[in-house]
């Protein structure tokens, strides 16, 4: 999620994760705005990061999680 009190100001993003030997790229992307959600392949990592790539300005991430969409598959 972006804080959007200033208006949106990411324009490109990629979240990497770690494995453990490099990082891998997960997500490119534009635009998080309120409440941006992507979807990638299961895999297990030991860290992940959102790297913000292009702005208009000041970014203001306001949040930021990952979660098993596996366990909440049904829930729509």
């Amino acid at each position: 999620m972006e804080w959007l009190n200033d208006g949106q100001h990411v324009e490109r993003f990629r979240i990497k994760a770690w494995t453990g030997k490099d990082w891998r790229t997960l997500v490119e992307g534009s635009a998080i705005g309120h409440k941006r959600i992507d979807r990638f392949a299961p895999l297990t990592v030991s860290r992940i990061r959102l790297n913000i790539l292009a702005t208009s300005a000041e970014a203001h991430i306001r949040e930021f999680q990952v979660f098993d969409s596996e366990s909440d598959a049904g829930t729509h």
